[in-house]
């Protein structure tokens, strides 16, 4: 069974604002640290059907995580699926709290490879995972911010 992780932050921009950032597929080892970078493995670079090579390092594990888009919908949601030494699924989804107020929730089901400790490697990585995605969501904001003028709260 596949761990579960939620992080959910509240920005102070409009919901289209911060899907144009997270649409940018290209950016999203900029904001995320332990992608090292996004190797498209599709001509096209945004919707359904895009598929993603991420090389991905979180202390000392290292691997590629092979990601498809699997729901896009402009500028509320997004979906993908990842396959390798770790598989799932998982969302963003943006809900407009006010005219310049968007939540964000990052949700992902995942499960490990036997390598990397499946079910046990799983339990002691959720916390670990939590922090990072955390403060992923927040380096999105402080780009966003940065692109906008505008300082995070």
């Amino acid at each position: 069974m596949p761990t579960t992780i939620t992080v959910v932050r509240s920005m102070a921009f409009p919901r289209q604002v911060v899907w144009e950032r997270l649409a940018d597929i290209a950016s999203h080892a900029s904001w995320m640290k332990e992608a090292t970078s996004i190797e498209f493995m599709t001509s096209q670079h945004t919707g359904v059907g895009t598929i993603v090579d991420v090389p991905t390092r979180v202390g000392p594990f290292a691997t590629t995580d092979r990601i498809e888009f699997t729901a896009w919908n402009e500028p509320s949601d997004l979906a993908v699926r990842h396959s390798g030494v770790v598989s799932g699924t998982g969302t963003f989804m943006l809900d407009e709290m006010g005219p310049s107020l968007t939540t964000v929730t990052w949700q992902e089901s995942i499960g490990l490879a036997h390598r990397l400790g499946g079910r046990l490697g799983e339990l002691l990585a959720r916390p670990i995972i939590t922090r990072i995605w955390e403060r992923n969501l927040r380096d999105l904001e402080t780009q966003i911010a940065t692109n906008h003028g505008t300082l995070p709260a």
